[in-house]
C-alpha cells in the first residue's frame, strides 16, 4: 500500500506550529518513521487539542479532519477523567477493538496544544505502539513552535 499525507486544507495550523519548511519536513518524516517502525500501524493524525487537523499520514483512505475533531475531544475526556479519579500526569487514551488499537497522546511541552493519534491493526504489539508513539510525540514536540494564538 502507498503512504499518503495531507495537511489542514488551509495549512494555517501546520505552519503555525511548524513555521519553517525544515520543521514541516521533519514532522512528516517522524510520523512516517512511526508508521514504518510499528508493525500493523496504518495512520497517524496530528491535531490541535481543540480538534483542528494539523497534518496526517496514512496507508488508508480515512477522513483526517473528522478524526482530528474526535481525538481532541478524547484527549480532553481522558485528562478530565484522570483528574476526577485522582490520577495525575495524563499520558494517553487507548482504544482497543477486535480489529486493532489506537493510542491518543497529548504532546509534551512546548507543544502541549497538539495531540497525536496512531492507529494499528492487531499485528501491532501494544507496548511497541505505545513506546514508538511516545517517542514520535516527543520528537514532534521538540520540532514544534508554540504559537501565541490559533
Amino acid at each position: 500500500m502507498e503512504l499518503t499525507s495531507a495537511h489542514a486544507a488551509d495549512h494555517v495550523a501546520f505552519e503555525l506550529f511548524f513555521p519553517q519548511q525544515a520543521q514541516r519536513d521533519a514532522c512528516m518524516e517522524a510520523m512516517a518513521r512511526l508508521l514504518h517502525s510499528v508493525q500493523g500501524s496504518y495512520t497517524s493524525v496530528l491535531a490541535t487539542v481543540d480538534g483542528h487537523l494539523v497534518t496526517h499520514i496514512s496507508y488508508n483512505r480515512d477522513r483526517p479532519a473528522r478524526v482530528a475533531a474526535m481525538i481532541g475531544s478524547l484527549c480532553a475526556l481522558g485528562e478530565t477523567l484522570s483528574k476526577e479519579i485522582n490520577q495525575r500526569d495524563y499520558r494517553d487514551v487507548l482504544i482497543q477493538t477486535d480489529t486493532g488499537l489506537s493510542v491518543i497522546q497529548r504532546l509534551p511541552k512546548p507543544a502541549q496544544r497538539l495531540v497525536l493519534m496512531t492507529a494499528s491493526n492487531n499485528e501491532a504489539n501494544l507496548g511497541v505502539l505505545l513506546a514508538h508513539s511516545r517517542t514520535c510525540a516527543t520528537s514532534l514536540a521538540r520540532l514544534a513552535t508554540d504559537p501565541p494564538e490559533l
